[in-house]
């Protein structure tokens, strides 16, 4: 899997320990996520964005802190960006809009790739709307339960 990288400065400092994973989808087409992504005033990053096509495009570099979870928690445990990998997958989040099989190729090999590096387990692979449930929804039409399943295999 080839990752362009697509530098953001929108990030924190570096941190002590990633053990989990949180899914988006950025509701906007590729060359607009790149650019709020990028862009300081939006104060909002990712670690990574997957295309349509399957590009994987990394902004942030994962030992440092990307700010794509906002307010969130996960098992009493606050601020989901400080121990999160994020990644977003273009896609309109409306339920309807598919996730091409070459989009989810490209999501499956980062996200065992991290779990190898990072010892994280595939029920720590969660979608946004499970950190921050009250604000987010996201990503509308993932089968999450199938690609936990898949990445057992």
């Amino acid at each position: 899997m080839k990752i362009c990288k697509y530098p953001s400065r929108n990030k924190g400092s570096k941190r002590q320990r990633i053990n989990m994973i949180v899914l988006h989808a950025t509701v906007i087409d590729l060359p607009q996520t790149l650019q709020k992504l990028c862009d300081p005033q939006s104060h909002v990053s990712a670690h990574y964005v997957i295309s349509k096509s399957g590009d994987v495009y990394e902004l942030v570099e994962p030992q440092y802190i990307a700010w794509h979870a906002g307010q969130s928690q996960w098992l009493g445990e606050a601020d989901v960006n400080q121990f999160s990998i994020g990644i977003e997958l273009v896609n309109l989040n409306d339920g309807i809009d598919s996730y091409p099989d070459v989009q989810m190729r490209a999501l499956q090999s980062l996200c065992q790739n991290f779990m190898q590096c990072y010892s994280i387990p595939h029920d720590r692979i969660v979608g946004h709307y499970e950190v921050s449930p009250d604000r987010k929804n996201d990503p509308m039409g993932f089968d999450l339960h199938a690609f936990r399943a898949a990445l057992r295999k």
